[in-house]
C-alpha cells in the first residue's frame, strides 16, 4: 500500500513539474532559452534550404514583408543589408520578441481621427494635406486621411511584426531552420556602406571611361 502511495505521489509530482511546459506555446519555450546557444544550435543542426522554403511560403512567409523593394514600399528591413549593429542575438529577439525593439524607419502609430476611430499602421507619407498610412491589419492596404479629419497621431510600443510568430511553426527544429536562413541571409552580403561604395566606385569608372573615349 505504501508502495502504491509513493508511486501515485511520484506521478503527480512529475505531472505538475511538466504540464507548464506541455501547456505552453512554442515561443514561451524558445523565449526562456539562451539566444547565444540557439544562435549557435542554428548555425550546427539548422537546414539552409528548410529554412529558405518557411521564409518564403508556409504559414509565416516572411517575405512577403522582409522583401527587397523601394524605400517608400518597404514594410519591414531587408534583412540582406542589416548594418553591424544588428548582432545575431538580435535577430533572435525579432523573431520572439518583435515589439522589444523597434528598427529605426519602420516604427508603428496610431491614427485617431476625430469621429473617434483608431487605425493603426506605418506611416508612408506626410505632408500638410494628408496622412497616407499602411495598415497593420492588412499590409497592403494604404489609408488616406486627410489632415483634417485627424485629432491626432500617436507611436505606438508595438511592432508590424506580429507576436508568436514561431507559434506557426511545427516544431523547435523548424525554428532552428528559419533561424538559419535568416542569420545567412544577414551574413550573405557586405555591409550597406562597403556597398555604396562599391557602386560609387564602378560608376565613376564608367564615367571615366566614357570621357577617355
Amino acid at each position: 500500500m505504501k508502495n502504491v502511495c509513493f508511486i501515485t505521489f511520484m506521478i503527480l509530482a512529475l505531472a505538475d513539474s511538466v504540464s507548464p511546459v506541455l501547456g505552453q506555446t512554442l515561443t514561451e519555450r524558445l523565449i526562456q532559452e539562451d539566444p547565444v546557444k540557439l544562435v549557435q544550435q542554428a548555425r550546427k543542426d539548422g537546414d539552409i534550404v528548410r529554412g529558405a522554403i518557411l521564409f518564403h511560403q508556409g504559414n509565416i512567409n516572411c517575405a512577403k514583408c522582409h522583401r527587397p523593394v523601394s524605400e517608400t514600399d518597404r514594410i519591414a528591413p531587408d534583412l540582406s543589408r542589416l548594418g553591424q549593429e544588428t548582432t545575431d542575438v538580435s535577430i533572435v529577439e525579432s523573431i520572439l520578441l518583435p515589439s522589444k525593439t523597434i528598427r529605426k524607419g519602420f516604427e508603428t502609430n496610431s491614427v485617431l481621427t476625430v469621429d473617434g476611430h483608431i487605425i493603426n499602421g506605418s506611416i508612408v507619407s506626410q505632408d500638410d494635406q494628408k496622412v497616407v498610412l499602411r495598415s497593420s491589419q492588412n499590409i497592403e492596404q494604404l489609408i488616406m486621411f486627410e489632415q483634417d479629419d485627424i485629432d491626432a497621431i500617436k507611436p505606438s510600443t508595438k511592432s508590424n511584426m506580429p507576436d508568436g510568430l514561431a507559434n506557426e511553426l511545427k516544431d523547435r527544429q523548424q525554428f532552428l531552420d528559419l533561424l538559419r536562413y535568416t542569420l545567412d541571409l544577414k551574413h550573405a552580403a557586405p555591409p550597406p556602406k562597403q556597398r555604396t561604395r562599391t557602386r560609387r566606385f564602378a560608376a565613376n569608372s564608367v564615367t571615366r571611361s566614357k570621357g577617355s573615349s
